[in-house]
């Protein structure tokens, strides 16, 4: 998102997914406050899910692979709104689909997950892919990453992977 998290304010939540107050979303997440999230899963025409490596400088989980699209939803946007504005630039926006929810719990940072897919066009695929810090990896090719580099993936592809959320074809 092009927020700044030090800028951004997010809600603090209950137990229910209920908000509380708005907070700073630097202080939620030092603090270890139920907040919300998003994950935003992009695939190709074939299934394949889209990767993106994390830049070398990236504060958190530097130069592993991620999903495409994952952030904080800040207060007064929708987690759909949240979930698009994760796409990469010169990406349209597709049309989003709610896969499922995840409670939070300390394996999601203290976030109510909402986790939605999109299936990108092929010129669009292709054109991230071009792009070295974007690979598409069909199922067997993501499970082989999995198990055999898990240190090489962010929690939340391995998440993504470990619930068999949005599997990519194989």
């Amino acid at each position: 998102m092009a927020v700044e998290m030090d800028s951004m304010h997010v809600y603090v939540v209950d137990a229910a997914n209920l908000p509380l107050m708005v907070m700073a979303a630097e202080q939620v997440q030092r603090q270890g406050l139920k907040h919300r999230s998003v994950f935003l899963i992009l695939r190709d025409k074939a299934g394949r899910m889209i990767l993106r490596r994390r830049p070398t400088d990236h504060p958190v989980y530097p130069g592993r692979w991620d999903i495409v699209g994952s952030g904080l939803v800040p207060a007064g946007l929708a987690a759909e709104d949240a979930a698009l504005g994760c796409l990469p630039p010169a990406i349209f926006p597709p049309e989003v689909t709610h896969l499922r929810s995840l409670d939070a719990t300390a394996r999601t940072g203290n976030a109510f997950v909402e986790i939605f897919a999109a299936v990108l066009d092929t010129q669009e695929s292709t054109s991230l892919v071009r792009d070295r810090a974007y690979l598409a990896v069909d199922r067997d090719e993501l499970d082989a990453l999995a198990l055999s580099h898990p240190d090489l993936l962010t929690p939340a592809l391995m998440t993504v992977w470990e619930d068999k959320i949005a599997a990519p074809a194989s």
